[in-house]
């Protein structure tokens, strides 16, 4: 095409493919960097610099498919069942799993179609704040009300008691104030002996006077007794049951937050039960002339005492390990009734918590069966009391409660993960 304006001629003719693989395209599968040797495919020699070997590369690779299959030699092994580790006997059998998830599903679809309606109706106002832990305390476990402090007794006189009389019982007397050394010198004795150190030396005894007698005249009256307090109740504040109305009124987003104020009370109780068996006597703090120097003790007491026959110390009764702590009655009721009343989904958050719920109440039962083999072990021949027998089956509902918990959170919300007993 021309044109006489511009005096050019264009031409859109394209231009012929070009062979040289030099020019091949950058950037692509097949794309050539470097210089590849043009031989013949009868070429058998050794390559003399990289274009030759290049040019071998590529005949080889082309006799081969793009695409290559490879047996794994592990799929025998990841078919084969891996052994299982058996579950402890602790723990309950998957029958017993199954039949109570089965029910507890039955109780959370009764709860969540409950007719609301029909219920009496609870003021909202008596719920403490969802994050207030002391008050939702006092609220589920009530509060128990202190015992009255006694009154001190009153010396009744008569109207025949002379002046003298009454002066000598408001004032202390001579006789009063060495009764009261005598007992501070036996307290100080008593501490000296409890703690097995080197008391010091006794101060001479003071000679204590005979007690003076009065005469009281026949006419006088004893004053009677003053009457015994009234009774008190136990509870200042009642503790609350979870009814169906109660828990219809709890607002869902409050559901949660209890949960995470009981894990909160299972740890402290813990806590407290390691500070109790952990707990090492100590004397660090006695002062420097009270405690003991190696051999001082029997130093003295050869040199001032005779040589009678050495009584041995009477035999100290060992004393009681605690039990480790379980859920009482009272709060796993509450919390299976709260878990009634959850709702299925829930976020990560919320669903940490719940497992946090379970993985505590799990370690305490743990704890409480492995201190029931050791008190059996120890017990042997000689049997039990029938106190610690009642108290062996209260602790066994105890463990019975945890796996409740942990059997309805494990199964409802899809946590089996939680009877591994490696976690």
């Amino acid at each position: 095409m021309g044109d006489s304006l511009v005096g050019m001629t264009f031409s859109f003719v394209p231009a012929p493919p070009s062979k040289d693989d030099g020019q091949a395209p950058r950037g692509g599968l097949g794309s050539q960097v470097l210089p590849v040797a043009e031989l013949g495919d009868d070429f058998a020699g050794d390559p003399e610099d990289g274009s030759q070997y290049l040019f071998l590369v590529r005949r080889e690779a082309a006799t081969h498919a793009k695409v290559l299959r490879v047996d794994n030699p592990y799929a025998a092994q990841e078919s084969a069942p891996a052994p299982t580790a058996a579950a402890p006997s602790s723990r309950p059998s998957d029958p017993w799993r199954e039949a109570f998830v089965r029910n507890f599903q039955a109780a959370r679809q009764r709860m969540l179609t409950a007719p609301i309606h029909s219920m009496p109706p609870v003021d909202p106002g008596i719920f403490p704040p969802p994050r207030d832990e002391g008050a939702w305390r006092v609220f589920i476990n009530g509060k128990r009300s202190k015992p009255p402090k006694p009154a001190p007794a009153k010396p009744s006189t008569s109207k025949s008691t002379s002046a003298t009389a009454v002066i000598e019982q408001s004032t202390p007397s001579q006789d009063e104030d060495v009764e009261m050394g005598d007992d501070l010198e036996a307290a100080k004795a008593a501490i000296l002996a409890s703690l097995d150190l080197d008391a010091p030396e006794p101060s001479p005894a003071r000679p204590v006077p005979a007690p003076k007698h009065t005469h009281t005249p026949a006419s006088s009256t004893v004053a009677p007794s003053p009457a015994a307090p009234p009774q008190v109740p136990e509870f200042e504040r009642l503790p609350q049951l979870p009814s169906p109305a109660l828990l219809v009124a709890i607002p869902r987003p409050t559901l949660v937050h209890l949960l995470s104020h009981f894990h909160d009370w299972f740890v402290e109780r813990i806590e407290a039960y390691e500070d109790k068996i952990n707990y090492v006597p100590s004397t660090i703090f006695a002062p420097p002339s009270l405690r003991r120097r190696p051999g001082a003790g029997a130093a003295k007491a050869r040199a001032t005492a005779p040589a009678p026959a050495p009584l041995k110390p009477a035999a100290k009764p060992p004393a009681a390990v605690p039990r480790p702590p379980l859920p009482t009655a009272h709060e796993s009721h509450w919390i299976l009734s709260v878990l009634t009343r959850l709702e299925q989904l829930l976020d990560g958050e919320d669903l940490s918590s719940l497992r946090l719920l379970a993985k505590t109440l799990a370690s305490m039962a743990e704890v409480s069966e492995v201190a029931r083999e050791k008190r059996t072990a120890a017990a042997g021949a000689g049997g039990r009391s029938m106190q610690e027998r009642l108290e062996d089956e209260e602790e066994a509902e105890g463990r019975a409660r945890c796996w409740m918990v942990v059997a309805a959170i494990a199964g409802v919300w899809a946590q089996a993960d939680l009877w591994d007993a490696t976690l």
